[in-house]
């Protein structure tokens, strides 16, 4: 797809923006659809999923919905982001590892909906990630992911996402609205 749009480059002044694991709105917590990080929160949620395939480490990189479409709409009015490259990501120093997370997950779960759940297990094991419901998250699981975010600091200013804070919202509107008993 990005070589698609880099062809059409030479015609009209494209930018590629490359997200996060896009999540709910910052303030609401609405999204469309329960999918990238809310597919292994619901199985951790419902008690399917206790082992992960990655070390408590592992930075979870998320982005809200609201800053990525306030991002492509500025961007995209820009004349400057023509042509170039657009990671739609927190600071590493800003996400939550997988371990830190759960904890938090764990927490909310206990208080809001009177569940005590395990302590997860994590066990990095190359190709495990990438099996049944998390195969499409694979690319999130490995450990040394980088983003590039010179042009977004650049164009936009820094991005100062506060993860605890932005959590909550997440999981309260996840639970309003079915988010534990949707099929799959």
């Amino acid at each position: 797809a990005e070589r698609l749009v880099r062809a059409a480059g030479e015609a009209l002044p494209v930018s590629i923006f490359r997200p996060a694991m896009v999540v709910g709105d910052s303030r609401t917590g609405a999204i469309k659809t329960f999918n990238t990080l809310y597919v292994p929160l619901r199985l951790y949620l419902t008690g399917r999923l206790r082992v992960l395939p990655v070390s408590a480490g592992l930075k979870v990189s998320l982005v809200p919905v609201d800053h990525v479409a306030d991002a492509a709409c500025r961007l995209t009015l820009d004349p400057r982001a023509a042509g170039l490259t657009f990671h739609l990501v927190a600071p590493a120093e800003a996400l939550p590892t997988a371990g830190d997370l759960l904890a938090a997950v764990r927490e909310w779960a206990a208080e809001h909906l009177g569940v005590r759940l395990p302590r997860p297990l994590f066990v990095p094991a190359a190709g495990l990630a990438a099996r049944g419901r998390l195969q499409a998250l694979a690319p999130y699981f490995r450990e040394h992911g980088e983003f590039l975010r010179a042009n977004s600091d650049r164009l936009l200013g820094p991005y100062p996402m506060r993860w605890r804070e932005l959590l909550p919202p997440l999981l309260e509107y996840a639970a309003a609205q079915g988010f534990f008993h949707r099929s799959e």
